[in-house]
């Protein structure tokens, strides 16, 4: 512990890749501790909506983008609709590969990077493999004491950015609930040319309702097709019948033939499970000389799912934050600051997505009929998408765009 960085990160995913590479531009000593090697596969439909690719600071290399989503086919009942738009709304990635090149430009800014795998530095002793796996933390006066399995590490601020059960968080928050998480149940599955003919290979297809209180979704990738569905994790009992309910009902035939279904056998080697925490609820994201960041701070879309955009707009905040009151020795208030900003910025629209949620929870297919069959009120859930309007002014605005539909 003879360095004493200004920022240690904990986790290296986008919030942590994006708080580094902002702490490590703004000329600050930045270590990140992953405790996986990348690239890693991380369960996620690997959607980037349009405001995610914007919020990143980043360009999003063609070389990534495995399909840019113009199109829509939802549905419900025994209906669908295609719906096509004519920007892009969503880009699709490989998260292993999308993930390692956000941590690529942090190193590229100046942020150290430790993983599991890495083998430590040089002159290091004791490392199995788990060179960035943090095992506790203690605040102490001026820094923050962070362990991992054969080495102990200082910093003056810590961003925690290691996901919905987050060790840093525990540090003063207890971990999120079962009512206030939600489960995705999600596989790439292999699809032959004659599979994927039924599919829409340049846009997503998505069934609320299915499982009850979530979505289902069918997106193309480069060789394969991602399945899942996510749901509340109250009362979500059983997500591999589920999915299977969901594959039945989508464009996605089966190996076996139209004919055959899906089995839940078809998916098992294939099956990841991931916890979702739903945003829009107030909670301490910092305390001292600890923030939080991403999933860590509790901050996705309950409506999408969608995560990554407030990932790299909280690890920005976190950054700037913590510049700021390392250089003027006022910590206390960036930290006050920064809870402040998640709440103008993130928490208070995505409170608004909750309650169109809870409507499309309630009435899945009464809500999927409105929605997707106005032109009006499509084009709106794919401007949130896109950032250009908040999930506030989109529901505020559903009595004028419900009057233009009539028209």
């Amino acid at each position: 512990m003879n360095t004493i960085w200004d920022v240690i990160v904990v986790g290296g995913g986008p919030a942590g890749a994006s708080a580094a590479r902002h702490a490590a531009g703004l000329g600050l000593e930045t270590l990140v501790l992953e405790k996986v090697p990348f690239p890693r596969p991380k369960v996620c439909a690997g959607g980037v909506s349009e405001g995610a690719r914007r919020e990143m600071g980043l360009p999003l290399p063609r070389e990534l983008i495995e399909r840019e989503g113009r199109r829509l086919r939802p549905r419900w009942g025994g209906r669908h609709l295609d719906v096509t738009s004519a920007r892009p709304f969503v880009y699709l990635v490989s998260r292993a590969r999308f993930d390692q090149y956000l941590l690529w430009a942090a190193r590229q800014a100046g942020a150290v990077v430790r993983a599991g795998g890495d083998g430590g530095e040089a002159g290091d002793a004791g490392e199995t493999g788990e060179a960035g796996r943090v095992t506790s933390l203690a605040v102490e006066p001026g820094r923050v004491i962070v362990v991992t399995p054969g080495r102990r590490f200082a910093a003056r601020v810590v961003i925690g950015a290691d996901g919905v059960r987050s060790r840093v968080a525990r540090t003063f928050r207890r971990e999120l609930g079962r009512r206030e998480t939600g489960l995705c149940l999600a596989a790439d599955v292999p699809a032959s040319p004659e599979q994927r003919r039924p599919i829409v290979e340049d846009g997503i297809e998505i069934r609320y309702g299915i499982p009850p209180r979530g979505y289902g979704w069918v997106f193309p990738k480069d060789g394969h097709v991602s399945v899942g569905v996510g749901a509340a994790r109250y009362g979500f009992n059983r997500p591999g019948s589920e999915l299977v309910r969901h594959l039945n009902g989508s464009s996605l035939p089966s190996p076996d033939g139209v004919a055959g279904g899906w089995n839940l056998a078809m998916l098992q080697d294939r099956l990841r499970a991931h916890l979702v925490p739903f945003g829009g609820i107030r909670r301490p994201v910092a305390n001292g000389r600890v923030f939080l960041a991403g999933d860590a701070a509790g901050f996705a879309d309950p409506f999408t799912g969608e995560g990554i955009r407030w990932a790299c707009l909280s690890g920005r905040l976190a950054a700037e934050a913590a510049a700021r009151g390392l250089k003027t020795g006022r910590l206390s208030r960036e930290t006050e600051g920064y809870a402040e900003a998640c709440r103008a910025l993130i928490d208070r629209d995505l409170a608004w997505a909750r309650w169109l949620t809870r409507l499309f929870a309630r009435w899945p297919e009464a809500a999927s009929s409105l929605f997707f069959r106005h032109p009006e009120l499509f084009e709106g859930l794919l401007d949130v998408l896109r950032g250009e309007l908040t999930y506030r002014r989109l529901v505020l605005s559903l009595p004028a765009r419900l009057l233009a539909a009539g028209r």
